[in-house]
């Protein structure tokens, strides 16, 4: 099963269509900017961990906007088949 959700999911262009929703997140962008200021801000000792954690944050946000996104395609494709 989960070989197939992979054929599916690659050949759909899953990753390139999430990117393209996802980057127009303006919460996501937010995010990512709080890294690039991180980045430019923090001291040296501390570097590390900051970062890890905006990429960390910003990740755990990433995977909850493709769990959306993927139960959004599953009502589109139930209502298609006629199911919904």
């Amino acid at each position: 099963m989960d070989k197939l959700i992979d054929i599916i999911t690659e050949y759909a262009g899953t990753n390139e269509r999430m990117d393209s929703i996802i980057l127009q997140d303006e919460e996501y962008n937010s995010l990512l900017a709080e890294i690039d200021e991180i980045c430019t801000k923090a001291k040296i000792d501390n570097l590390l961990d900051n970062i890890l954690s905006a990429y960390n944050k910003a990740h755990a946000y990433y995977q909850k906007r493709c769990y959306q996104q993927g139960l959004i395609d599953c009502v589109t494709l139930l209502k298609e088949l006629g199911v919904l």
